[in-house]
């Protein structure tokens, strides 16, 4: 009789050991090149710092630098070369120890799991919902506004907007259209404003307050709608 077959062997495991084991040198590798380049910016700032104080003094004072003084220097000089060394390997945009994309001390190149986590993840973009500016962005948006003349203005208040009951003078109007440039809850932004002129009263498309409300209204940015005017 044939012996049953056991279950397959799993050599997923297996065949990631060299991976793993290669990764792990190539890590040792890096840190030892980073560990390396430390102490020669150390080494550097030691010899730098030296030079240039006991180039001074002698330079200046004709005599060499005090021992204690100058190795204080020294010290100080190569703490900072190291400290330049190793902000340059961290300047990186990685997460440290290995985890990121950038250089760091013990990590090598910083190809580490958030790269791979991040390869892997999916973009999502949020629903934007359209401002009524945009909804009405190729309709347009009028505003009427009615000129009056005659007995009806006092004070110069010769404009009405659409069926309100109050006229108002340019200074009063123009902030009611500004205003109503804006988009806001339930109302679109303007973009014209059409002049209406009574034909039973005193007041034609020359007048001041017309020559006015148009010069302002274009001036603003909005088209302005004369639907009774003459030709010239």
């Amino acid at each position: 009789m044939e012996a049953a077959a056991g279950p397959p062997l799993n050599d997923g495991n297996m065949n990631d050991v060299p991976l793993l084991l290669a990764d792990f040198a190539e890590n040792i590798g890096n840190s030892v090149v980073n560990i390396l380049a430390v102490a020669g910016g150390a080494a550097i700032g030691y010899f730098a710092v030296w030079g240039i104080v006991w180039g001074g003094c002698r330079a200046t004072i004709h005599k060499t630098p005090p021992k204690t003084a100058q190795k204080l220097l020294n010290v100080g000089g190569a703490i900072v070369g190291g400290l330049i060394v190793f902000a340059l390997l961290f300047k990186g945009d990685g997460t440290g120890w290995g985890s990121g994309s950038g250089w760091n001390l013990f990590g090598g190149s910083g190809k580490g799991n958030s790269q791979t986590d991040s390869t892997r993840a999916t973009t999502r973009t949020q629903p934007t919902t359209p401002t009524l500016q945009e909804t009405n962005a190729g309709n347009p948006v009028v505003l009427r506004i009615r000129v009056l003349g005659g007995k009806n203005v006092q004070e110069k208040r010769y404009y009405v907007v659409e069926q309100e009951p109050t006229a108002y003078t340019l200074r009063d109007l123009e902030p009611i259209i500004r205003d109503r440039m804006q988009a806001k809850s339930g109302r679109p932004a303007i973009n014209s404003i059409e002049i209406v002129l009574d034909p039973n009263q005193d007041v034609d498309w020359g007048h001041e307050a017309v020559v006015k409300l148009e010069k302002f209204a274009r001036g603003e940015g909005l088209t302005v709608n004369t639907p009774k005017k003459p030709e010239p």
